[in-house]
This record gives C-alpha cells, sequence and structure tokens, in this order.
C-alpha cells in the first residue's frame, strides 16, 4: 500500500468524530467511513494486507475475521470495532453504577482466649 493511501486511512481514523457531527447515526456512519477508508480496493472487505494499515484492526484482524474466510465483511467490522473516543463506554444499567465496596467479613465470635 502507498504511503498517501495510508496516511488518508489514518486521517480518516483519526477523524471519525468529524464525520458523526453531521450524520443521523454518528456510529454506523463513522464505522461505514472507517471501512471504506481501509477498504483500499473497493471489493466489499477488508484484507489482511489493508488492515495492516490501521494498527488496531491489524492487531484484531484474526478475531474480528469471525467466519476465518481471511477478509472482514462490513458487518464483521461493525461488530468488532469501535469508533467511541478512548475511555467512553456506553451506560448500561450493569455499569451505570459501581458495585458496592466489598465489607471484610468479621468473625460472628470472637475467638477463644
Amino acid at each position: 500500500m502507498k504511503p498517501s493511501s495510508l496516511a488518508i486511512a489514518a486521517a480518516a481514523l483519526l477523524s471519525a468524530a468529524a464525520f458523526a457531527q453531521t450524520e443521523a447515526t454518528p456510529q454506523a456512519a463513522t464505522q461505514s467511513s472507517a471501512f471504506q477508508a481501509l477498504d483500499a480496493d473497493h471489493d466489499g472487505k477488508i484484507s489482511n494486507t489493508e488492515a495492516q494499515a490501521a494498527p488496531v484492526v491489524a492487531r484484531s484482524f484474526g478475531v474480528a475475521d469471525k467466519n476465518g474466510d481471511g477478509a472482514l465483511s462490513q458487518d464483521e467490522f461493525n461488530q468488532s470495532f469501535t469508533t467511541s473516543p478512548p475511555g467512553a463506554r456506553a451506560e448500561t444499567p450493569d455499569s451505570a453504577t459501581p458495585p458496592p465496596p466489598s465489607a471484610p467479613s468479621a468473625p460472628s465470635t470472637p475467638p477463644p482466649q
């Protein structure tokens, strides 16, 4: 892949927040933009070679390739990668409130002396 292609792919991934501000569904639009930037040959899938343009995608390629065909489909990409800022976390009933701290268990009766 040419260095200019790498720069374009990196810029698309890094500027995802800018795209999200104008789209009705920011997550889907940003994922689609990132997918299209990595799909250098525009065949509708990301090969392992194309994935090398994005270190995060390259590192997780084997896990993201759910069907093991050696390429990431748009669905596999969307399921495996998020475009949320680092540290951001979706609020769910389980994650909205941290669990209470565990109190050390005290013996029910004092030890014999």
